[in-house]
């Protein structure tokens, strides 16, 4: 999988936690929620318990996971080759969605960290755009939805210098970014694949889809 121009400082945690709140984002829970979530799956492919995303895998997770949410095989299938493909290009999947222009540019900031911020600015930054979300005028679902989104976002973020748990299988994506080319930790890859993956899901079925594309984008991130 290449993840095209994306710097986020992330780090998963994989065991259930209580995470520090975003004070001025009322789906925080969401961001809380996501983490745990994915961890449980995360672990399951890792270890061969999961190998696919069958039907029945996805009714088993979608039924015991904490994030409520609503995922398909064939929106799975389709984020999963959308993120495969050679010709991948996140901001193009973004900038063709059905968000609002203002939604799109937030999203592709929030993968690009344009300012290369460490955990703390990261973090703030976020607060800063969870603000600027309140206050727009995007339709009240799109808002709940990239409110989610920037819960998810805040509550991956982790310093890159505390390292990155390994991909159990040796694999990761491929960044093209402003300081040249290279892999990219697995936590960046779930991080980036979270945000595609959820907007991927909301514009095919609305709000609870595009948190579970998230999750579809998250796992396809950790094993890519």
């Amino acid at each position: 999988m290449i993840m095209r121009k994306y710097v986020l400082p992330v780090c998963l945690l994989f065991s259930p936690v209580v995470l520090l709140a975003q004070p001025n984002n009322s789906f925080d829970k969401t961001g809380i929620d996501y983490v745990n979530s994915l961890g449980i799956i995360k672990k399951d492919f890792s270890t061969g318990r999961a190998t696919d995303f069958s039907e029945a895998t996805l009714n088993y997770y979608s039924a015991s996971i904490p994030l409520k949410n609503q995922v398909s095989v064939d929106m799975a299938a389709t984020i999963v080759n959308t993120m495969k493909s050679q010709a991948f290009s996140y901001t193009n999947v973004i900038d063709n969605s059905s968000l609002s222009p203002f939604s799109r540019g937030l999203i592709k900031s929030i993968i690009n960290n344009d300012h290369h911020l460490d955990n703390m600015g990261y973090r703030e930054d976020l607060g800063v755009k969870t603000e600027q979300v309140l206050t727009s005028d995007i339709p009240a679902r799109e808002k709940e939805f990239v409110l989610s989104l920037v819960a998810v976002a805040y509550h991956i973020a982790d310093p890159l210098t505390q390292g990155d748990a390994p991909n159990a299988r040796e694999r990761g994506c491929w960044i093209n970014g402003p300081y040249g080319s290279g892999p990219g930790t697995q936590a960046q890859c779930i991080a980036a694949g979270a945000l595609i993956g959820g907007v991927i899901g909301y514009s095919i079925c609305g709000f609870l889809c595009g948190l579970g594309g998230a999750v579809i984008g998250g796992v396809a991130g950790a094993l890519s």
